[in-house]
Formats: C-alpha cells, structure tokens, sequence
C-alpha cells in the first residue's frame, strides 16, 4: 500500500475509535431506551464503505478522468443507496 492509502486508513480508523468511545459513553449514561443497540453495525459498516470506497476511488484515479469520473458516480449512486437502506 501506498503513503495516501496507510494515512487514510490510520484516519478512519482513529475516528472510528472516538466514535466508538463516544458511544461507550452515551450507553452509559443514559437510559435504557435512549441506548445506541445499532450503534456497532452502523458504526463498522460506514468505516468499512467509506474505507473501501475511497481505496477504489484513489486506484481508478491513476486511470483515464472519464473512467474516474463514472467511477466516482457510480460510488456516489451506491453509498446514497446503502446509506438509505
């Protein structure tokens, strides 16, 4: 792996330990129905499509711009459809 993609990687990782921690806390201090039970999938599954994504998209960069362009559409139509799901 490249310099861009390890310090990408370090970045989502390390924001999604302080959201993980920032969830530790709310479950803690609030009531049991104000409680994130989701919270985990939800948090792992954003880290793991933002961080798969992004690694496509820097790889078909190094392309042609029209591929990266209907990569990048592509990857955007995706996210907003799992996102919505």
């Amino acid at each position: 792996m490249k310099r861009a993609e390890i310090k990408f990687i370090v970045q989502v990782a390390v924001l999604t330990l302080i959201c993980a921690l920032l969830q530790i806390v709310w479950n803690n201090r609030v009531t049991e129905s104000l409680q994130l039970t989701d919270g985990w999938i939800l948090l792992s599954l954003f880290a793991v499509t933002v961080t798969g994504f992004h690694l496509f998209l820097l790889r078909s960069a190094k392309g042609d711009p029209k591929a990266f362009i209907r990569s990048f559409m592509v990857v955007m139509v995706l996210k907003f459809m799992l996102y919505t799901l």
